[in-house]
């Protein structure tokens, strides 16, 4: 069995309302949900999660998104350690930078399509 691998760095910067996490884990992560919207890029290894799209795969090269309150889960490909890049937006940055009119409107979708 391999060692469990998980890492999560968190990189400073200034905005309010916005996180930027590289992370590099072999975990399986069970179904879940994160209060910001989430977009980021697989970087090494690869992916299979559901979301509220579905099945889904992603390896290098491939972006990975998440809505607030969108239950989804992480499974590696073969229990190899995958890494992605994310950037986590509070839905209160969104909606004070595009306006009111997005309130309760704003979903991210499959940026691979």
């Amino acid at each position: 069995m391999a060692p469990r691998i998980h890492k999560a760095t968190l990189h400073k910067q200034s905005l309010r309302g916005l996180e930027a996490v590289s992370f590099v884990s072999n975990h399986d992560f069970p179904r879940h949900a994160h209060d910001q919207f989430g977009i980021g890029l697989v970087t090494h290894g690869a992916q299979r999660s559901w979301s509220g799209i579905g099945s889904v795969r992603a390896g290098p090269g491939d972006c990975i998104m998440a809505n607030p309150g969108e239950i989804h889960d992480g499974i590696p490909l073969e229990g190899k350690p995958r890494a992605w890049n994310m950037i986590y937006l509070d839905p209160v940055l969104v909606t004070e930078e595009w306006g009111e009119d997005w309130v309760g409107a704003v979903a991210l979708v499959d940026c691979n399509s």
